[in-house]
């Protein structure tokens, strides 16, 4: 019987097949693209539009193409049938500004407010530095909480991990977001006219207009249910800013 660890390479290579195809697929399109836009004053409009949905239609018929194939990978893999999740961006991305999302846009929000892009290490002697104070609290607190430093048997142990971890970190691709989400996602960023949040309920996310936001903000203060304005000084005679009254808070606690 084969060892997990076989499975385990089979499916680290089979996401990095993926990855690689994606890549393809995506430069591909761009090729198209710039193709399209050079034909554009050559053709009229009717032909031009007619040609994007011919383009768009060989998309996902490929899309769906190779994800049958890895469902078919991944299902041999797991010895069953295993579904391939498909995040519908219209039921977790609720946008209600006057902005138009992209493709591209929608996807990247469409994997939720809490997702965390894999990312390269920047400064490796940080990231050593780090990893020497964690496994010293923990020391402390486990072991030796009298101790000031780690022995240098433990030190050395500690930096070969480190290093070992920074040569995989070196060659390490970002698999679970492509390029094209991540521009998207900086175009999203720099927005100043919109603003993201997370839904009251559930895990979907909202698009509102700044401005919008803050009216609604300003109509729920004045209200006086769910917040009550404070006078502008304490009974001391303290001016009520919120870095006051958090310290406050803290002495009382």
């Amino acid at each position: 019987m084969k060892h997990n660890i076989y499975y385990q390479h089979q499916r680290k290579y089979l996401q990095l097949e993926y990855y690689q195809k994606s890549r393809n697929s995506l430069k591909q399109q761009l090729e198209v693209e710039a193709l399209t836009k050079s034909l554009k004053n050559k053709i009229n409009s009717i032909e031009y539009e007619l040609l994007n949905k011919h383009f768009d239609k060989l998309k996902q018929h490929k899309r769906t193409e190779i994800r049958l194939a890895h469902k078919i990978k991944i299902a041999k893999l797991s010895k069953g049938d295993v579904k391939l999740d498909i995040i519908n961006p219209n039921k977790v991305v609720y946008n209600i500004s006057a902005r138009s999302l992209t493709e591209v846009e929608e996807s990247i929000l469409a994997k939720g407010l809490q997702f965390c892009i894999e990312t390269k290490i920047k400064n490796p002697i940080e990231f050593k530095t780090e990893i020497e104070m964690m496994a010293f609290s923990i020391l402390k607190q486990l072991h030796e909480p009298n101790e000031t430093s780690l022995n240098s048997s433990l030190t050395e142990c500690i930096q070969r991990a480190a290093n070992q971890a920074l040569r995989i970190n070196k060659n390490k691709k970002i698999i679970n977001v492509n390029k094209n989400e991540l521009i998207a996602l900086k175009c999203l960023i720099k927005d100043q006219n919109i603003v993201i949040m997370k839904a009251d309920k559930g895990f979907a996310c909202v698009i509102m207009d700044k401005d919008h936001y803050k009216s609604k903000v300003i109509e729920l203060l004045l209200t006086g249910t769910s917040f009550k304005k404070m006078n502008e000084l304490d009974e001391r005679g303290k001016p009520n800013t919120i870095e006051y009254v958090v310290k406050k808070m803290e002495r009382v606690n």
